[in-house]
């Protein structure tokens, strides 16, 4: 998405965010599964601002990480996985990339690309 949908109000963006919208509500699509290289996406907030509830799959405890989220259809529901209070349990813990965000909130090896 970042590069389909990277900047806010660009007519192509908005045209797109429009697509996914609407395949999503009334387009019979359940469920769209994004999975990105940056950490803030423009795409999830626009796809918000058009009604579209969206599931960041990662832990959110260290600041916005949209890089693995869900963008859900019309009436579809996630569940938790069991035992774990509610939380979606990752499967994947991103190591070592959850790590380096420990650093950089450390104040630790903030280069150019905050590693």
């Amino acid at each position: 998405m970042i590069h389909v949908a990277k900047v806010e109000h660009e007519p192509g963006a908005e045209r797109t965010c429009d697509m996914l919208a609407g395949l999503l509500g009334e387009g019979g699509v359940k469920a769209i599964l994004v999975s990105e290289r940056s950490e803030e996406t423009a795409a999830t907030l626009m796809m918000e601002r058009r009604g579209v509830r969206v599931a960041r799959l990662l832990d959110q405890s260290e600041g916005r990480d949209e890089r693995q989220c869900v963008y859900l259809g019309t009436g579809v529901e996630m569940r938790a996985v069991e035992g774990d209070g509610g939380a979606f349990e990752h499967t994947f813990p991103n190591q070592p990339y959850m790590d380096h965000k420990q650093r950089r909130k450390d104040g630790v090896g903030r280069g150019k690309y905050g590693l």
